[in-house]
């Protein structure tokens, strides 16, 4: 392991990040500047031009230094689950509908047995846990001709 010297290391510094991160501070908690204008008073392709601009982005990112931030991370994840522990995304909203995608796609992608990788999502097991966000944002009119709409489909 190039970037730590020890599993052990490792996993107590994952309890330690954990523990010490004040996660109101990170920008992926932000509003996006961006984006703050209005996407409701965008154009599509003023939308797409936004979302595209954002995607290129991450590359920069990483490149720019994040690359060995993500690597000690994935080190320690592995140190952890190699040592029997447990991979669990935890999550309101889309962060949780991201974690559970995620979660799902480890085995296959990776190799890892389902009994290492979770997710939680805020309501539980519930189905509408993962499509209440849908049903609350549309009015009544909306979501009947989404209903309609999806009937039709199948």
């Amino acid at each position: 392991m190039p970037l730590a010297k020890s599993r052990a290391q490792l996993a107590r510094k994952v309890v330690v990040l954990v523990e010490n991160t004040d996660y109101a501070d990170l920008a992926t908690e932000e509003r996006n500047p961006r984006s703050r204008g209005g996407l409701d008073r965008m154009s599509t392709e003023q939308i797409l031009e936004v979302m595209n601009e954002e995607d290129m982005r991450v590359p920069q990112v990483v490149a720019g230094g994040a690359i060995l931030e993500i690597a000690e991370a994935v080190e320690m994840i592995t140190a952890r689950m190699a040592a029997g522990g447990r991979l669990l995304y935890v999550g309101a909203g889309t962060s949780g509908r991201l974690g559970i995608l995620d979660a799902v796609e480890c085995v296959p992608t990776f190799g890892v047995g389902p009994d290492q990788i979770s997710a939680i999502i805020a309501g539980g097991r519930k189905p509408s846990s993962i499509r209440l966000k849908l049903r609350r944002t549309m009015s009544r009119r909306e979501r009947a001709m989404f209903a309609s709409s999806s009937q039709k489909r199948t």
